[in-house]
């Protein structure tokens, strides 16, 4: 019951191609969470490493770029974020009527040894 809900809830704020879409990332073997955040800054679903705080600290991170983006004159909401560590890649995208939050594990570099060209 608590997985219709979701997808219920989930359905009132995307379109059926931002469905689509955060479906298809969602099966990217990098992606390790995401969450979907309704305007008003409320979690809609939310999945994967740190699912229980991606939500709260993210509706945090878009109302500070929003509020930075009116400060320099800026007449529209902060349509998306990037943030990377040498780790993680986070990606926060506007969307028709929410925003999502798509965490992604960077692959692990494997340093080069020195080569001989000759």
């Amino acid at each position: 019951m608590a997985t219709q809900s979701k997808v219920t809830n989930v359905g009132r704020v995307l379109t059926s191609e931002e469905t689509i879409e955060l479906a298809r990332i969602q099966k990217d073997p990098s992606v390790i969470g995401y969450a979907v955040i309704g305007l008003d800054g409320i979690e809609v679903e939310s999945s994967g490493t740190w699912a229980s705080m991606i939500a709260p600290v993210f509706s945090n991170v878009f109302d500070l770029a929003d509020r930075m983006g009116e400060e320099f004159g800026e007449q529209d909401a902060c349509p998306m974020l990037f943030m990377e560590s040498p780790d993680f890649e986070v990606a926060g995208l506007m969307l028709t009527s929410a925003r999502a939050v798509i965490i992604k594990r960077k692959p692990k570099r494997v340093p080069e040894g020195l080569r001989s060209v000759g």
